[in-house]
């Protein structure tokens, strides 16, 4: 059967919708349309896939939205007959950040065009003590070929990358991320790398960058 497409599976919706919602501090809700099983290639197998995932504030306005999100679990619990995710993987959605000052960025994710309700959630993420640590259930978070807008309205400069790979990993000491893109600037191709480490006890950030061809007037 699945040969012939995704066998849909929305009995269990509600059930790995309960397992990808976030920590309930943030008072956002997390719906899904419907959910499939999917034959995604020899190398990854078979997915489960949540098909119209709406982040939403608590008078249900959507704040982001990603056609489609691929999930991995965990094993163990499974046996157990347990539903715990261990992985979100996200292919091609569209991010825009806009830089109104230098303290203010707007951000959108999917079709919903810049609202203040993402820029709050991570203020509120970064703000409360643990909610960092705790604010989603999973281990890993990985958005592959984004297409990613930036625009500044301070400097009034705008850079697009069509390949923007990013990897979240959560683990007992902090968050470590792996952040790459490659925009293009004049009809030049500017690959950049920032790799970053949050630990939950000094509440620090490491950040490094890597780059080539890189020139300052795109700063």
């Amino acid at each position: 059967r699945l040969q012939q497409g995704p066998l849909s599976i929305g009995f269990l919706t509600p059930y790995f919708q309960e397992a990808i919602q976030l920590n309930p501090d943030l008072d956002l809700d997390v719906s899904v349309e419907d959910c499939v099983i999917k034959w995604r290639s020899f190398e990854k197998g078979f997915d489960i896939s949540l098909i119209g995932l709406n982040l939403e504030k608590e008078d249900k306005e959507i704040i982001a939205y990603i056609p489609e999100v691929f999930l991995t679990l965990k094993i163990e619990k499974i046996l157990k007959l347990e539903i715990q995710v261990k992985s979100i993987e996200v292919v091609g959605p569209k991010i825009s950040v806009k830089r109104i000052s230098p303290e203010k960025f707007d951000l959108s994710f999917g079709k919903y065009e810049y609202t203040e309700g993402l820029g709050e959630v991570f203020n509120k993420l970064f703000s409360t003590d643990n909610l960092i640590k705790n604010f989603i259930k999973t281990d890993q978070i990985k958005v592959f070929d984004a297409d990613l807008i930036f625009i500044d309205r301070v400097t009034d400069k705008s850079w697009r990358s069509f390949d923007t790979d990013l990897i979240i990993t959560k683990n007992k000491n902090g968050i470590d991320s792996v952040f790459n893109f490659l925009f293009d600037h004049e009809g030049e191709n500017i690959p950049i790398k920032i790799s970053s480490f949050y630990n939950y006890t000094s509440k620090i950030f490491d950040v490094g960058v890597g780059f080539s061809n890189f020139s300052s007037n795109l700063v």
